[in-house]
């Protein structure tokens, strides 16, 4: 796995998306990101990752702010889909218990229940969520025969 150290080997596929956090970008980038997937030929954790994508960019949304600039990276790294979103607050971001009524809390409990590791890094310009999800065997099959 991939956990922001230097010395891990560099991504083989990578996509950086800029957007503004609103309501109307989410689907724009859930759009972009299965997208993305199709053309590196993961096809398996579509729906994972489309999951992912929106409750990181949404997040910005409800706790940065509507508007706020923020930027969507993904990363194939050897048997790992890394996705990472980075956003000017500092604000670490809390798992929190959330009660059965309550409408927000549940998005880093969905996260940390679907993928394999999760985290946050600080950066110069704010803060990184990143999270990876595995990648299963008949993409690595794949990606052999057309490197060949």
């Amino acid at each position: 796995m991939f956990n922001g150290n230097e010395n891990d080997d560099a991504p083989s596929a990578r996509r950086v998306l800029a957007f503004e956090a609103v309501p109307l970008e989410m689907r724009r980038l859930r759009h972009e990101a299965t997208r993305q997937l199709e053309r590196w030929l993961i096809d398996d954790i579509v729906e994972e990752a489309q999951l992912v994508v929106t409750e990181l960019a949404t997040n910005v949304l409800h706790h940065v702010g509507e508007g706020a600039a923020a930027t969507l990276i993904l990363e194939v790294r050897g048997g790992w889909l890394r996705v990472e979103v980075h956003d000017k607050s500092l604000v670490i971001p809390l798992v929190t218990r959330s009660e059965c009524g309550d409408e927000c809390g549940r998005g880093l409990h969905l996260i940390a229940a679907l993928v394999a590791e999760w985290g946050i890094l600080l950066t110069q310009a704010g803060k990184a969520v990143w999270c990876e999800l595995a990648l299963q065997e008949p993409h690595f099959a794949r990606e052999a025969r057309s490197a060949e």
